[in-house]
């Protein structure tokens, strides 16, 4: 019998302090990002059962890091749909799923949100 070997793997991805603080004390548990070829590499592994998949977050502002296993993933076609269904876990400070989404669209364009569509990382 062949022994089935279990591979973590660890993804990097840079985030503000504001919101790797968020992660840190566990208010913020959805990291929302384009569905580029980086994030469908992501999911790909994920499809392995044999992988743990960590994401290995970044402070872009200290370089602070902070390892995360990926629990699963959401696939959606927006950030303003992705928001009606989990803002306060996307943005725990958002008073609405428009207020969520808008803060995503500070980073990422409507032009790249309509190529790529969006998922939600549950961490």
């Amino acid at each position: 019998m062949t022994a089935r070997v279990h591979t973590r793997i660890v993804v990097e991805m840079n985030i503000g302090s504001k919101y790797f603080d968020a992660i840190a004390d566990g208010s913020k548990t959805v990291e929302g990002r384009l569905q580029d070829d980086k994030r469908r590499q992501l999911m790909d592994k994920l499809h392995n059962l044999r992988n743990t998949v960590s994401i290995r977050f970044i402070c872009t502002e200290t370089g602070q890091t902070m390892d995360c296993q990926l629990r699963g993933y959401r696939i959606y076609p927006s950030f303003v749909k992705a928001a009606e269904d989990s803002y306060k876990e996307m943005i725990p400070w958002a008073d609405s799923p428009k207020e969520a989404a808008d803060v995503y669209r500070e980073f990422f364009t409507a032009e790249q949100e309509a190529k790529y569509g969006v998922v939600l990382l549950d961490i």
